[in-house]
């Protein structure tokens, strides 16, 4: 079977470094949702996954695994019913965050 891709994003501004947690630019970008304008860096864990662009994505992802949950099982499992490919899993676009 092809890769499936799911892709998150998240707008927001630079700022000058604000001290804190996180790595790379997590001092430096304030996400546009973030209510406080609080940098990633400030965040905690739970704050931060829910605007960040691979909370967005593996929210995505968790959602496709779960409508095709028996179709994946099926097809790791060696079932000779199954389609090939991505034939027969479901893809509709339906995720608020697009």
């Amino acid at each position: 079977m092809d890769p499936v891709l799911f892709t998150g994003e998240c707008h927001g501004k630079i700022v000058a470094p604000i001290n804190g947690r996180g790595f790379g630019w997590d001092s430096i970008f304030v996400p546009d949702e973030s209510k406080a304008g609080d940098t990633f860096s400030t965040m905690s864990m739970e704050e931060k996954n829910a605007l960040s662009h691979r909370g967005k994505a593996v929210r995505k992802w968790a959602k496709w695994v779960g409508r095709n949950q028996d179709a994946l099982w099926d097809r790791q499992n060696g079932n000779k019913d199954y389609l090939p490919g991505h034939k027969g899993l479901d893809f509709k676009i339906d995720f608020p965050e697009q």
